[in-house]
């Protein structure tokens, strides 16, 4: 009998230790305040539950299908949960490991948060492009549902937004993926890629499998590229779509720049069109019986693409005119027929100019009721795109005019443009000298006061508001339906500062300046490229990094890889 009293005894002394040995700590998370709603990062998610002063504002629990709960991938989770700044709340979750709460106040500021980094082609240091740009283009699907990344190595990339996952990689192009526009057309999701390459082809695809559905190669209409003939400018010497866009209807906008040496003279032959959706069949090109003379680098559209609107310029080209094209003059096209709506021809600003020329200056407000020009002389100009002023100018301003330092006069040129139907953002990244100044040419330029700045106008030419960056603000990208802009960081030349790189956005429908617009700047190891994206619901943005070494490689900064950001 003793030794059965020992035996229970000690049964359920053991069964006492096991039962506390085997009580598990409250599961840890990162938990953190983000835009819009609450970031969870560590597990995977079963359950999730806020409240704030004994009332439970939200709560989820699987399977239960919520809307405002996004999976990303299988350890990340977003709550959307708009709350006024200063509000203390509970989380409480429930994982596969376990449970846990964590407390905290609602930040004035949130925090950026990177969903998905996704890794692109190994870029080797000695090919000399490294901390150069390295040409890449994202679009989101109209649903925001996925992702397509054209690559400086010719890659097509589609990936699922909120698990990251890759359907799939494609190597299109023996040169780059210039440009992508998704198109809906009769129920299909179409996928436009367009190339700089010797062939210069645009591709329509399906979009979420890359099946070729047709083809067209526009080196047929402006000639035939040569890799090797240049090695000057490369890849850039190259038939290339430099801009691509989709009708409503699920038609392809585009347009082919063919720069390149011809001896010692730059010659251009470039040609927009308009292609049939489901066939690939063209629908109208302008000019109609040859090739424009002068280039064009961008073209502005409205959201239905019934309103183009480009520049001509030629910075390297002959002086020579010709007839019926000239250079400087900003063309107003009907998108449907292919016709010129209007032209102005803008006037060098004399005594610094004798030309005009744009990079990405050129953009058409959604509506297509009016037309801005940004030049690379610092000034910036809003026209009226129809109706009885349509064609003149209605305002200018010059917020990079050139200014005399010293005895050397510099400039901030207006490389970005980008417009709503309520404002004219325009974006100057950094300070040049005049080619007129020849004896000032390869001097370090002290900085242009107005260099390095996003800056919104009104319809009306007021100064709304505007950003300082110490970086390179390069690119400009407006969301209208949801209020978001944003601009990419890159390197400055004459700032050897490596902690300024990344994106940042900003809510336009916020009161106040910019401080109180700004809504974070995401930081990156590598400066970024202007060719970013804010998805169509207002949700994601996508940006490129590219890798920088300051001392030939023996260190470098970043890398190429794009990064989803919420």
């Amino acid at each position: 009998m003793r030794f059965f009293r020992w035996l229970s005894v000690f049964i359920l002394l053991s069964s006492l230790f096991l039962a506390a040995s085997c009580q598990k700590e409250p599961v840890s998370l990162d938990v953190f305040w983000v835009r819009g709603g609450l970031a969870l990062v560590g597990d995977v998610l079963k359950g999730v539950e806020v409240s704030s002063g004994g009332e439970k504002l939200f709560s989820w629990q699987d399977p239960d299908q919520d809307k405002r709960v996004l999976k990303l991938g299988p350890d990340k989770c977003l709550v959307l949960l708009p709350l006024k700044p200063g509000r203390e709340i509970e989380v409480s979750w429930r994982t596969s490991q376990g449970r846990g709460k964590a407390e905290l106040v609602v930040p004035v500021k949130p925090s950026p948060f990177l969903v998905h980094t996704l890794d692109l082609e190994k870029v080797d240091f000695l090919n000399g492009r490294m901390g150069s740009n390295l040409d890449t283009v994202l679009k989101f699907s109209p649903g925001s549902d996925y992702l397509a990344i054209g690559s400086y190595e010719g890659y097509l990339r589609v990936v699922e937004v909120l698990s990251g996952r890759l359907l799939y990689k494609k190597k299109l192009a023996e040169g780059m993926v210039k440009r992508l526009a998704w198109a809906s057309c009769r129920g299909k999701l179409l996928l436009y890629a367009g190339e700089q390459s010797p062939d210069g082809f645009l591709y329509c695809l399906e979009g979420l499998t890359g099946k070729e559905i047709w083809k067209y190669r526009t080196a047929d209409d402006v000639g035939q590229g040569n890799r090797e003939s240049d090695k000057r400018h490369a890849i850039y010497n190259l038939p290339g779509i430099y801009h691509l866009a989709a009708t409503p209807k699920g038609d392809a906008v585009a347009v082919c720049t063919y720069g390149r040496y011809v001896a010692d003279e730059y010659l251009h032959d470039c040609l927009v069109y308009r292609f049939d959706g489901q066939t690939g069949r063209v629908l109208w090109r302008w000019p109609e019986n040859t090739c424009f003379p002068h280039g064009i680098t961008w073209v502005g559209n409205s959201f239905n693409a019934r309103t183009l609107a480009l520049m001509s310029f030629s910075t390297l080209g002959p002086d020579r005119d010709h007839t019926g094209f000239f250079r400087g003059r900003l063309y107003c096209l009907d998108g449907k027929g292919g016709k010129v709506k209007w032209d102005y021809q803008v006037l060098p600003l004399a005594p610094y100019y004798n030309r005009v020329s744009t990079w990405q200056g050129v953009s058409v407000s959604p509506d297509g009721n009016y037309v801005t020009a940004g030049l690379n002389d610092g000034r910036v100009i809003f026209f009226e795109a129809n109706g009885s002023r349509a064609g003149e100018p209605i305002w200018v301003r010059k917020p990079g005019a050139p200014v005399m330092v010293g005895d050397v006069p510099v400039a901030s040129p207006v490389s970005y443009t980008a417009m709503t139907d309520k404002a004219v953002y325009c974006v100057t990244p950094g300070t040049t000298i005049p080619l007129s100044s020849g004896r000032s040419r390869g001097k370090a330029p002290a900085p242009h006061p107005g260099a390095g700045y996003l800056r919104a106008y009104g319809l009306a030419g007021e100064l709304l508001w505007q950003y300082k960056t110490r970086g390179s603000s390069q690119g400009i990208f407006a969301c209208p339906d949801h209020k978001l802009a944003a601009i990419a960081i890159s390197q400055n030349r004459t700032d050897k500062d490596l902690n300024e790189f990344g994106f940042v956005l900003f809510d336009t429908g916020r009161k106040g300046g910019s401080n109180q617009k700004l809504i974070y700047h995401f930081a990156t190891e590598g400066p970024c490229f202007f060719q970013a994206d804010i998805a169509g619901n207002g949700l994601f943005a996508a940006v490129t990094e590219m890798p920088l070494s300051l001392d030939e490689g023996k260190k470098v900064h970043g890398s190429y890889r794009v990064h989803i950001i919420h």
